[in-house]
């Protein structure tokens, strides 16, 4: 509501609003590992306006020096308008971006996270409730098994934002960044 306010009423652009999450999102993984120059960082980005921030913050973790590495799980046509706009960016920047479609797919993402220093999780935010879809869930716990340092957007993936309810399973974060307001979950 708060984002529709910003947007609606005040004339605030959505991409505004992602851009400031993703400075913020850099910033939280700057802190957690120490500083982001020759670190590897692997970015997961949902079709959302929550992936939307993660794009934008991988943008900027390059230009600390990071090596940012991008996945995206769901379907790229279903990318919302803003979140398209900063995908599109990143690979104007020569971001490597990969989509979660095949096996090799997920063999790629479970090599990049041997070798990570941080992940950033962009999948889903505050609009998540119910159940994870499969692929979802699959991510969720390479991601947990793979134990490197994790910045959450707004939430972590997997958490109803309202009650705090996990389902199957949700990341294990170290480090949450809430947008706007704390979120009782």
């Amino acid at each position: 509501e708060m984002d529709r306010q910003a947007i609606g009423t005040f004339g605030i652009p959505e991409l505004v609003l992602m851009e400031n999450a993703g400075k913020e999102t850099c910033k939280a993984m700057e802190t957690l590992l120490q500083g982001l120059q020759d670190r590897n960082i692997c970015i997961l980005a949902g079709t959302g306006n929550n992936g939307g921030d993660a794009f934008a913050a991988a943008r900027h973790i390059a230009n600390r020096g990071a090596r940012v590495r991008l996945f995206l799980c769901g379907d790229p046509s279903h990318l919302t308008v803003s979140a398209a706009a900063n995908r599109d960016i990143d690979l104007k920047m020569g971001l490597e971006l990969h989509a979660l479609e095949t096996e090799r797919d997920w063999e790629k993402l479970q090599i990049v996270l041997r070798f990570a220093d941080g992940i950033v999780d962009g999948l889903l935010g505050t609009g998540f409730q119910g159940d994870l879809r499969e692929n979802m869930t699959r991510l969720i716990r390479i991601v947990n098994e793979a134990g490197r340092p994790v910045v959450s957007i707004d939430i972590p993936s997997g958490v109803a934002a309202d009650t705090g309810v996990v389902g199957t399973d949700a990341i294990q974060a170290s480090v949450t960044i809430t947008l706007g307001l704390p979120k009782p979950g």
